[in-house]
């Protein structure tokens, strides 16, 4: 082939290879649309059967629990899409800031097959660059060459926003954190759950009214597997860059009746929105830590049995960090033995926490918690510190004794071990022949620690004395129990009282003043074996049963009546674990303070925290009292300079925005009057809005003259502040006494197009102190306006990106961007994002 046929076949190849890429179907017609598909972990976890490296849904417990990123397609009008449109290398590198969130919001949840677009090779994210950033390249130019004048071929929607592997997958990041789906539909109601079934209509509806436009579901046996967002390709040009918006996605008119079309799988009228199960193994035992100030601390024990020629036990302890708002958080896993049985040290020892384990391989196990700074914070690590092999027989059950130095075990063989612990050495001291089958419950007397209760397969509740070198029973009863003894606990209120669970359903309450003959005063059927029982540690008389294949119940059992006051059955297997959170959580509206109740099951493996209703109880004394005697600090005038560096004022607005007690109002607004003339507080009360709230109180109907008179003087005061306050200076004020908070000028263009130029005093005083937030607080709220208003800065500043580079910001900034904090990882990466592209680019980033 000469030169000449070499140029033309070229020629030929290189304009064949523009028409595959660049020139529409004839039979598709014109590119239709974006779509943001969003794929929901609870659906797609339960079916993975391969685990690899790469599989999100295979790394303990890290496994996303909300919608996550699948990917931003473009799509034609007839449901299909381009495909391997660009052959460029793909370059990690690029991204490496990302990834932290790239791997959280944007996991793989599959072991799928390379990327064919990189001839079988490559990783995950290459892979998703391949078939979606290439294509969207490809598309964007084409866009550019066709339909845009030469004069705006630079700088649009194909330039900047996807000019490479760092704007493709920051820009659909934004896209993900602006529209929120798991948020929309958390705070209508529709929670993720393994029992309720949601209307169709009513999800598609809600995120309708939400954005505007319908969204397309893609459902696999009758349970949300993916949620597609539909964008339009037309962008709105605003300053030369792109403002995506969503529009309806296609609905087929020839679905089944009963089902609307959603890709490749069809929705039934009510589906599911499965809860991701966070255990991968059997759950059988949770335990929240005593010792303050850990109590937020959460260990959950697994059992699995492998059966086959050589049969293995398996298991596994983790730590969670458990909070009313946050929910579960992971922060260790082990693998063990296949664990039966955990408890930590009592609290009030002088010990640092332990947490004891009873495994199948015979073994009794302590490990330490590392203390404490770390773990207050969210951190924790459990170490093991000690082991000693008790049996050869399984180790079923373990109980400490009060002051922390015995731990009672029992095994499977019917045999008891008492093992003495002394600086974390374990020593076993005595041991014999308890009963003539497993024994299941052991549990030293929290008023006598010299003995010990015992419970076993072969329905016989025993007390032994432990100050005999071979303990002889005190006692046995073996005719109460038509079945084995699951469990067994003194009350911790009244040492005249005793509980036991069976597999008979029976909760029994004993009373045994006569040690030698105790009475079982009252019982009550659970309508499922009762495994384990728990005693609240707060109120009296209120415990805690796991129930086997009747869920869980909250039970009271006062003087000779014992009755069920609540019940959970949103497990579906074997109610196995269940415990009590030490100490109270307040309530968000201030005014009640509660438990959190843990309960773990068998064989569907799930964790769950919740709020029993039955013990919580009204604060509004304690509550007035508090507020009383803020309000008497404040003749005090070192105690009111200490106020203002705290959040004492947020919080009492909180209170006040939601008490209904008379009381409690008026000492508030008392307060707030005398505080109103004292440094900035009448400025940051404008900011938090107060005047607003002063008006919903001033409507209510009070019967208080001094709360009235006091209204009245609180609005004439915040009146006044208003009329002497510019908006920058109220801000700046938030600003200088790091109280930053989403107030309204945060967020209104007005303020930052009319103050701009105040940022300059004192050499730009109040951009530096925004980065010294960034450096020194931990208050998550901060954090994420602190980025947001750099960002805005950057905006709206015309030197704003040289000056925040200078003074060193963006590298504070990108350590944000793996911040456990989803509001502070939007708002860093919206911040960075600006720094990258500038002003004049960058406008079209919306939070």
């Amino acid at each position: 082939m000469n030169s000449g046929q070499r140029f033309m076949f070229f020629s030929v190849l290189l304009l064949f290879a523009f028409f595959i890429c660049f020139v529409k179907r004839p039979d598709e017609g014109e590119f239709g649309y974006f779509v943001l598909a969003l794929q929901w972990p609870g659906t797609i976890c339960q079916g993975t059967r391969h685990c690899c490296p790469s599989n999100g849904c295979c790394k303990k417990y890290l496994a996303p629990t909300e919608f996550t990123i699948h990917g931003l397609w473009p799509n034609y009008n007839d449901g299909s899409w381009p495909a391997c449109c660009s052959k460029s290398e793909f370059d990690i590198k690029k991204i490496a800031s990302l990834m932290g969130m790239l791997e959280k919001y944007w996991p793989s949840l599959s072991c799928s097959s390379s990327s064919l677009c990189s001839h079988g090779k490559g990783s995950f994210w290459a892979h998703e660059v391949a078939n979606e950033f290439q294509i969207l390249v490809c598309f964007f130019f084409t866009i550019n060459e066709i339909f845009m004048p030469d004069d705006e071929k630079h700088g649009t929607c194909s330039y900047p926003v996807f000019r490479d592997e760092y704007s493709y997958f920051s820009t659909v990041l934004d896209l993900y954190f602006k529209y929120n789906i798991t948020k929309v539909l958390v705070d209508a109601g529709f929670l993720p759950t393994n029992n309720n079934k949601y209307p169709l209509e009513g999800i598609i509806a809600t995120i309708e009214e939400a954005f505007g436009a319908s969204p397309l579901l893609v459902c696999k046996h009758g349970a949300v597997e993916e949620l597609r967002l539909c964008l339009y390709k037309n962008f709105t040009l605003l300053h030369l860059s792109c403002f995506v918006q969503p529009r309806d996605c296609l609905i087929d008119s020839n679905a089944p009746n009963g089902t609307l079309h959603s890709g490749s799988s069809h929705c039934p009228r009510y589906i599911r929105i499965p809860e991701y199960t966070p255990l991968n193994d059997n759950a059988d035992a949770v335990e929240f830590c005593p010792h303050y100030p850990s109590r937020h601390i959460l260990a959950a024990a697994t059992y699995t049995l492998q059966e086959g020629v050589q049969s293995n036990r398996s298991g596994s302890i983790s730590l969670f960090s458990v909070g009313i708002d946050i929910g579960l958080k992971l922060l260790y896993h082990v693998e063990t033995a296949g664990v039966f049985d955990i408890k930590w040290n009592p609290d009030g020892a002088n010990m640092h926490p332990l947490l004891a384990q009873a495994d199948a391989d015979g073994y009794l196990r302590l490990h330490g918690l590392r203390c404490c700074p770390e773990v207050s914070k969210g951190k924790g690590v459990l170490k093991e510190v000690s082991g000693e092999k008790i049996s050869s027989a399984m180790c079923l059950c373990l109980d400490w004794n009060p002051s922390s130095t015995s731990v009672s075990v029992g095994l499977s063989d019917g045999s008891i071990s008492v093992v003495t612990v002394r600086e974390a050495e374990l020593q076993p001291t005595q041991a014999w022949k308890a009963h003539e089958f497993e024994l299941w419950a052991a549990s030293f007397d929290t008023h006598q620690p010299q003995l010990l209760y015992t419970g076993s397969d072969d329905c016989r509740l025993s007390c032994w004395d432990l100050r005999e070198s071979t303990p002889n029973p005190v006692f046995q009863n073996s005719k109460t129990h038509k079945m084995g003894v699951c469990c067994i606990t003194k009350s911790p209120t009244n040492s005249n009282v005793l509980l036991t669970g069976s597999y008979d359903e029976f909760l029994r309450v004993w009373d045994v003043r006569s040690v030698s003959k105790p009475v079982n005063e009252s019982s009550i059927c659970l309508g499922g074996g009762v495994w384990r029982i728990k005693h609240h540690p707060e109120l009296s008389g209120l415990v805690l049963a796991a129930c086997m294949h009747n869920g869980f119940a909250v039970a009271r059992a006062e003087g000779d009546r014992v009755e069920v006051v609540e019940t959970y059955n949103k497990n579906e297997s074997l109610a196995y674990g269940a415990d009590w959170q030490r100490g109270f959580c307040m309530m968000k509206n201030g005014t009640q303070r509660a438990s959190l109740v843990a309960t773990c099951s068998f064989y569907d493996r799930l964790l769950r925290v919740w709020l029993p209703e039955s013990q919580m109880f009204s604060l509004v004394q304690i509550l007035y009292e508090t507020c009383l005697c803020i309000w008497l600090l404040l003749y005090y005038e070192p105690a009111v300079e200490y106020l203002a560096t705290t959040r004492t004022l947020p919080r009492l607005i909180e209170v006040v925005k939601g008490s209904t007690k008379e009381k409690v109002v008026r000492v508030i607004v008392l307060t707030f009057r005398n505080l109103l003339p004292k440094g900035t507080f009448g400025a940051q009360m404008v900011d938090l809005e107060l005047p607003i709230i002063v008006q919903s109180l001033k409507a209510q109907a009070w019967s208080d003259e001094d709360l009235l008179d006091a209204l009245k003087q609180l609005e004439e005061g915040l009146k006044d502040n208003i009329k002497k306050l510019s908006s920058f200076d109220k801000y700046k004020q938030e600003v200088l006494l790091g109280h930053l908070d989403w107030s309204p000028v945060h967020k209104d263009p007005v303020f930052w197009r009319e103050n701009i130029i105040s940022f300059e005093e004192n050499d730009f005083q109040i951009l530096r102190v925004l980065i010294t937030i960034l450096d020194t607080s931990h208050d998550s709220r901060a954090l994420a306006v602190a980025c947001y208003d750099l960002s805005q800065f950057v905006q709206y500043y015309p030197a704003g990106r040289g000056i925040v580079n200078d003074l060193k910001a963006k590298e504070r900034v990108m350590k944000l961007m793996s911040h456990e904090n989803a509001e502070v990882t939007k708002n860093a990466l919206l911040c960075i994002q600006r720094l990258f592209l500038g002003a004049k680019y960058a406008s079209f980033l919306q939070v």
